[in-house]
């Protein structure tokens, strides 16, 4: 275990070192001093909808934010410091994951209901039912079902965006997904580089799903529902995180 004298001298250096290689090296040692802490701590919290590397990366990049952060004057160790402010973000993310989960399955279940409520008064009436009729059967305020009908139209349009991205990450993949058949075209060989980059940033359970659902490395596809069956998720869970995935490589890609 490096003594907290130590490590602050590292971070000393770490803040005033122009060399690229020389501040790789620090942090790397200060990561590997920490990374018992991390795995300790990612066991620890995960939960059923925050994975394990999920929790891991987020730790991580609290200890990057610590390095940059720490007050080299404080009386509190670095140690603590960075296991207190790890333990505190990953808390909150997760608290978030589970607050995003329970309105969108509040959301979900509304809209199941308004479109129940509008087939069976279209059956009995014989007509398009008015929105006065379905708020009345609903016991909703006419505000409250327009926000549940903007949702809808919103989700589909994250739908039409997911195709539309979906095709171009396609493309792109498909430049590497015989990774025995080299190209003379420059163009190509920048984009697999710019797209292995973008890999970089992914966790291993992010890569694993993209890498599955497009069927790279020779591995066959995988629709949205056979992945969310193997990890234990809803069709609608797995869809939003591929499309988190998508945008992630193109703003990779962009930059």
């Amino acid at each position: 275990m490096i003594l907290d004298q130590e490590l602050r001298e590292i971070i000393r250096k770490v803040r005033s070192t122009k060399d690229d290689y020389e501040d790789y090296s620090l942090k790397e040692t200060i990561f590997n001093e920490f990374l018992p802490i991390i795995r300790s701590i990612s066991k620890e919290l995960k939960t059923y909808d925050f994975y394990e590397e999920d929790i891991f990366q987020e730790a991580s990049i609290e200890l990057l934010k610590a390095i940059d952060e720490f007050d080299l004057e404080s009386d509190i160790t670095f140690h603590d410091y960075v296991t207190s402010n790890i333990k505190k973000r990953v808390r909150e993310v997760i608290e978030d994951q589970k607050e995003v989960l329970r309105i969108s399955k509040y959301i979900s279940n509304t809209l199941n209901k308004i479109i129940d409520i509008e087939n069976r008064l279209y059956k009995s009436l014989k007509r398009k039912p008015k929105i006065s009729d379905v708020i009345d059967k609903l016991d909703m305020e006419k505000d409250e079902y327009n926000e549940m009908k903007d949702y809808a139209i919103t989700s589909l349009e994250l739908d039409n965006i997911y195709k539309n991205d979906k095709y171009l990450i396609s493309d792109l993949v498909a430049l590497k997904s015989d990774t025995n058949e080299e190209s003379n075209d420059e163009s190509n060989d920048e984009m697999i580089e710019l797209l292995e980059l973008s890999f970089k940033t992914l966790s291993e359970k992010e890569k694993d799903i993209i890498t599955k659902h497009f069927g790279l490395y020779g591995k066959e596809k995988m629709e949205i529902e056979d992945l969310a069956l193997e990890y234990g998720i809803s069709y609608e869970k797995m869809r939003q995180i591929i499309t988190h995935i998508v945008r992630k490589i193109k703003k990779e890609i962009a930059d």
